[in-house]
């Protein structure tokens, strides 16, 4: 994993990069990237926050739907969120989705 995460916003709209595929097993989602044959199993959160990064959403909207889905404190949910996310934008498994 790369030591510095990059800087996110959440006004930012991301979606999964070019060459990474996923699948639903059970409860999990599957992350997999094609140029390394690397894969990564997501537990049933985190594979739902991997779903809402759908390349049409900002980060800030998925935070606040989570939120309420699950009755949380959104600040803790972005708190949550946002790392996972800067690690996954980090690791080439999603990227900035401009115009959208």
């Amino acid at each position: 994993m790369n030591e510095r995460l990059p800087e996110l916003d959440t006004a930012t709209v991301l979606g999964p990069a070019s060459g990474v595929v996923s699948v639903t097993v059970g409860d999990e989602v599957v992350v997999y990237r094609v140029a390394d044959a690397a894969s990564l199993v997501l537990n049933s959160t985190a594979g739902l926050l991997w779903q809402c990064l759908d390349g049409a959403s900002p980060l800030a909207d998925i935070v606040d739907d989570i939120a309420r889905a699950f009755g949380a404190d959104r600040a803790d949910v972005e708190r949550d969120c946002v790392p996972m996310v800067g690690i996954w934008l980090a690791e080439n498994l999603l990227e900035e989705v401009n115009g959208a």
